[in-house]
């Protein structure tokens, strides 16, 4: 929690614009990263990659089994699902960085 809390200071400071905000270099050198080449691989947002693809398994899985869909239009529903959880995730974060 303590990670999400940083991350919303850091939304608030930069949607403030006030001084003592981190630059980008700032927290792409915070960040854990993999270099290959001119490209920069992000690790620190691979878990959330993982469990929106886990998530969107889990609804086409469900999809196929209750609703008797196809499983093309199965995980075409659940990345759907996995996208929208994911901005509204986003959008939680920022609101609560806002209100505080």
């Amino acid at each position: 929690f303590q990670h999400l809390a940083a991350m919303a200071q850091d939304a608030k400071l930069r949607k403030r614009g006030t001084e003592g905000a981190k630059t980008e270099a700032e927290c792409q050198e915070d960040q854990g990263g993999l270099k290959i080449g001119r490209f920069r691989i992000n690790l620190g947002r691979l878990p959330e990659l993982l469990l929106l693809f886990v998530i969107a398994g889990m609804v086409a899985q469900i999809a196929m089994v209750s609703l008797d869909m196809s499983r093309q239009m199965a995980v075409i529903s659940g990345l759907g699902v996995a996208v929208q959880l994911q901005r509204m995730g986003n959008w939680l974060r920022d609101w609560v960085a806002y209100k505080n």
